[in-house]
């Protein structure tokens, strides 16, 4: 043996464990600690630099319009929401379709009258990503991390996987091994980058008990913040649930999603996007649902989404109610369709459930319509 150090065939004839001769890890003593007073945030009191974070919710939230509003006024230094931001650059991971985020990022700059050739430094992976197993994507990433830097004036300082479910590549998000591989492989990525790293995630059946999936996501995160949208008033909501360093700030911030014209497809026909618009939040009364049918609440919530984000004054003419916001019965049609007001996607049971839905809410007064417009009657 030799300066404390126990030769390897030695250490296992003996059973003891080998003192590797590395360098020791730093260390700061008891005199030289000093309190850390700057905020260390990128986004004051929901996002904190180079931390980890989710976003999460359930389907058709708006928590993908949300992550793209708030990357986007990261990467442009501008104040969300009323909170001072560090600005720098960002990295969102398309995971779940680029060409939807492509849009929505077009419609942000042309809600915002943004010139196209700006220097912003803001960009997107179009290719899907695999973090489950150990390394996996994740060395590239960093890499492609390490570039972008190279592209705009600032580091680095978001990176947003939308979503997990796409990043985890086919894995369990129940199982521990491979979850545990996807936060390591996170975790990679923050520490090797500096950057903050967020997650879009959706809930499980039971929302209440928020992310879906193993508890060791919860338990690696710093920040989770939860979005919910009101089935009726067509309002999302979004709010921190959990802060490990960051004071909680749990004022919630409601919004509502504005439509966004963008062009015309090849047949002619309107594309559009949405932005986020701030909004006030919903009443928590429920409003009286009794007589409704199953299908007449599907339908009554997706009339009140699409009154939220296409409804115009109505024409001033005979039938209408002057301070009404109208939209087509063929946009409220669509919506409910999306919606799944027919357990069934054939286009006769659709049409039938959505006839029935009409009817049920003109007899109890829910809906006006007159030539091809309706609205809510309040």
């Amino acid at each position: 043996m030799t300066d404390g150090v126990i030769p390897l065939d030695e250490a296992r004839h003996n059973g003891r464990r080998a003192i590797s001769p590395a360098a020791p890890l730093a260390v700061m003593t008891f005199a030289d600690i000093k309190p850390r007073l700057e905020s260390n945030s990128l986004v004051k009191g929901w996002l904190g630099g180079g931390a980890m974070s989710i976003i999460y919710g359930d389907s058709n939230t708006g928590k993908s319009f949300l992550a793209i509003d708030l990357a986007l006024h990261i990467a442009l230094g501008w104040e969300w929401q009323g909170k001072r931001i560090r600005r720098g650059g960002v990295l969102y991971v398309a995971g779940e379709g680029a060409n939807g985020v492509q849009n929505r990022v077009a419609a942000f700059r042309q809600h915002h009258n943004i010139a196209a050739d700006e220097d912003v430094p803001f960009a997107i992976v179009t290719s899907t990503v695999d973090l489950r197993s150990l390394d996996s994507d994740t060395s590239r990433l960093i890499a492609t991390v390490a570039d972008a830097v190279t592209l705009f004036d600032y580091p680095i300082s978001l990176v947003i996987i939308d979503t997990l479910a796409r990043a985890l590549a086919g894995g369990d998000e129940n199982a521990s091994q491979d979850m545990g591989a996807f936060v390591a492989n996170i975790d990679r990525i923050r520490q090797e980058t500096g950057a903050h790293v967020c997650t879009i995630h959706h809930t499980g059946k039971d929302q209440t008990r928020g992310a879906r999936g193993h508890s060791s996501l919860r338990a690696a995160i710093d920040s989770e913040i939860e979005v919910s949208r009101d089935e009726f008033s067509g309002v999302s909501t979004a709010i921190p649930k959990k802060q490990r360093d960051l004071p909680l700030d749990d004022t919630p911030i409601s919004f509502t999603l504005h439509s966004i014209e963008l062009g015309t497809d090849e047949d002619g026909d309107p594309m559009t996007s949405c932005v986020i618009q701030g909004a006030e939040a919903p009443a928590r009364a429920k409003r009286d649902t009794k007589g409704m049918t199953a299908a007449g609440k599907i339908a009554l919530a997706a009339l009140q989404r699409v009154v939220n984000e296409q409804g115009r004054p109505a024409p001033p003419s005979p039938g209408y109610p002057s301070d009404a916001s109208v939209v087509t019965v063929e946009a409220w049609r669509k919506a409910a369709a999306d919606a799944s007001i027919s357990p069934s996607d054939k286009p006769n049971s659709v049409r039938v459930a959505f006839s029935r839905a009409t009817a049920n809410l003109l007899a109890l007064q829910k809906v006006g319509k007159h030539a091809d417009h309706v609205w809510l009657i309040q």
